[in-house]
């Protein structure tokens, strides 16, 4: 297992290795030497469960209320005359929403290597300990811009609804 572990961080793993291993690391007898590395798998799962992950159709979603919106205001005899601070908020919050929405999946999704050999175990474990830290301040990054999402959304249905 050791040794999948190994090529689990060197990026090399299958789908069906990374799946025995997580098991493995979660319900399995891990070695005490390897208490940190149960701890990264630990927490990996319970950010599965605290972050949704964001529909695969919620930009488009996004882009036809945004789409239906507009059409009512050009319908309505008057439009010219309603365009004003609301509707111009409205819009700033339905293109904020989309843009944090790419943005937390393009920072997300980025490839990033922390590649980089070490003979001593001591300064493995310092390096190990600093990917950790990394690896929580990108997942809470990640969470607080879905949190940003979900506020946006809520904004957009409570507009649409009292329509």
């Amino acid at each position: 297992m050791k040794e999948l572990l190994e090529k689990y961080y060197e990026g090399l793993t299958t789908a069906e290795e990374e799946e025995v291993l997580r098991e493995w690391m979660l319900h399995g007898d891990v070695p005490d030497d390897l208490a940190a590395d149960r701890e990264l798998f630990l927490r990996m799962e319970a950010e599965k469960t605290q972050c949704p992950d964001a529909p695969d159709d919620l930009l488009g979603r996004l882009t036809d209320l945004i789409d239906s919106e507009a059409e009512k205001e050009c319908d309505q005899p008057d439009s010219r005359k309603r365009i004003g601070i609301r509707h111009l908020s409205w819009w700033a919050t339905a293109i904020a929403a989309c843009a944090v929405l790419i943005f937390g999946i393009t920072y997300l999704m980025r490839p990033v290597s922390y590649i980089r050999e070490v003979e001593d175990p001591k300064e493995a474990r310092v390096y190990i300990n600093m990917a950790m830290s990394q690896f929580g301040k990108a997942m809470d990054c990640g969470h607080r811009q879905m949190e940003k999402v979900g506020n946006a959304l809520e904004k957009l249905n409570s507009i649409h609804l009292t329509k």
